[in-house]
């Protein structure tokens, strides 16, 4: 019998200050984005898109199209976890 392996959820990351000055240092990007990208957790992108998803009759072959509406209303909420 084979023992069955669950995967675990890697935490989300914690991001200091200074990662973010530097990253908007680093980056062409406007501000408010380069922040949005480096705070918004791939755990809170994907609650968003599921609830998007769900709501919105659960179409099947747009993910990608649910995920960039969420990223998208996260970022410009500035909602992270």
């Amino acid at each position: 019998m084979q023992k069955k392996t669950t995967r675990k959820k890697a935490p989300a990351k914690t991001i200091e200050k200074k990662e973010v000055v530097a990253a908007v240092a680093k980056s062409d990007a406007p501000i408010a984005q380069v922040v949005a990208e480096t705070t918004i957790s791939q755990e809170s992108i994907q609650k968003r898109a599921f609830f998007l998803w769900h709501n919105d009759g659960r179409h099947h072959n747009r993910s990608l199209d649910y995920w960039i509406m969420a990223e998208a209303q996260l970022a410009k909420c500035g909602l992270a976890d």
